[in-house]
């Protein structure tokens, strides 16, 4: 019978090896999880309270909302490599269970060959000493010696013996053969599925790689880049704001943007509320914030179609004379082409280039011809 191919005896060493190391990669995964599962609540908190206990600045719905995906895909892929590490180790020890198998049914199978290989001796050694005691028969047979047909009727029954043992091992041994077969096509198997949880263990491994470097690297660059943004931003708009506010109100009171774009207003060095300013101041910070918002949108983005179009509805309404006449200049020094301006003031007639004339009649508008 033809011997069959054995798992190497250091099989088992190195699959304890692997599932070691596949034990402590997953326990840095759950460690990982633990963390990004505790940022994700912390943020849902901050969420939920819409402010900051730390800083007391009001929470930014959008971006925290980018933190809180983004923490949740992370986490989501975090759960994903826990169970393809515990799958593998499953299948990995698995394997060892059937590899330390394979070799208890080796050292079964050594001990059915090492006694097969007595009995076979021990059965040419037999049939040596029953020709020798054939030939001896054949030669005391005219003697007619008393006992003789005993011993050789023992003789044949220990050959006997001998024989039937000899049969047994071999069947011992096929069914040992037959064992080792199935295992290893077991373990060829279980060696391609454990090929193919590798490829996807690593490509999860790649796509963690990838955003932990978003979540660590990328993220936190956009957040600098777009508090740079903001502030060369809020810088051009705050130059607008006073320049367009100082034109139209003069020296009465100074104006300027905070950084979350707030106007603060100070009258003789002291910050006063927008509420307590009279009617033409309160409409000439209105104004002159939505002035430098235009200025500023038009300065810094090119693709606005209406870039060169502004609209303003009412935009004098407690204004003095004199601050009637300081629009002008305001229009002129905004360079667009076409303004179009809703008013009841009938000074402003006099520097713009068309009037419309509207009135209402029983709930109708119509145009003054």
């Amino acid at each position: 019978m033809s011997k069959m191919s054995l798992p190497p005896v250091d099989g088992a060493a190195r699959l304890k090896e692997n599932i070691s190391e596949l034990e402590g990669k997953r326990d840095v995964i759950v460690k990982q999880s633990a963390v990004v599962s505790s940022e994700l609540s912390r943020l849902e908190i901050l969420m939920k309270k819409g402010v900051c206990s730390f800083c007391g600045q009001s929470v930014k719905v959008g971006e925290f909302q980018k933190h809180l995906d983004e923490k949740s895909r992370i986490a989501g892929e975090l759960k994903i490599n826990t169970e393809v590490s515990e799958k593998e180790l499953s299948v990995l020890r698995e394997r060892l269970r059937l590899v330390e198998k394979a070799a208890s049914e080796k050292r079964l199978f050594d001990e059915y060959e090492s006694r097969k290989s007595a009995l076979e001796k021990e059965l040419i050694s037999s049939r040596a000493e029953l020709a020798e005691l054939g030939s001896e028969l054949g030669m005391l047979s005219s003697r007619d010696e008393p006992g003789l047909e005993e011993s050789y009727s023992r003789i044949d029954a220990e050959i006997s013996s001998a024989s039937k043992s000899k049969l047994g091992m071999e069947k011992l041994h096929a069914r040992a053969e037959q064992k080792m077969y199935e295992i290893d096509a077991f373990l060829k198997a279980a060696q391609l599925e454990i090929s193919e949880k590798k490829k996807a263990r690593e490509k999860v491994s790649r796509i963690s790689e990838a955003a932990n470097w978003l979540d660590t690297c990328f993220v936190p660059l956009m957040d600098i880049i777009e508090k740079h943004v903001l502030a060369a931003v809020q810088r051009v708009f705050n130059d607008f704001f006073q320049k367009w506010f100082a034109v139209i109100m003069g020296e009465q009171l100074s104006v300027r943007i905070d950084e979350t774009f707030s106007p603060v207003i100070e009258q003789n060095g002291y910050a006063t509320d927008y509420s307590n300013l009279s009617g033409g101041e309160k409409t000439a910070v209105a104004l002159a914030y939505r002035l430098a918002l235009t200025k500023a949108i038009n300065s810094m983005i090119d693709t606005i179609n209406t870039r060169d179009l502004l609209i303003m509805d009412e935009p004098t309404d407690g204004f003095s004379s004199e601050q009637l006449d300081r629009i002008r200049d305001v229009i002129d020094e905004l360079q667009l082409k076409q303004v179009l301006i809703v008013s009841h003031e009938s000074k402003i007639d006099s520097f713009v280039d068309s009037v419309i004339k509207v009135y209402k009649e029983n709930h109708v508008s119509r145009i003054v011809s």
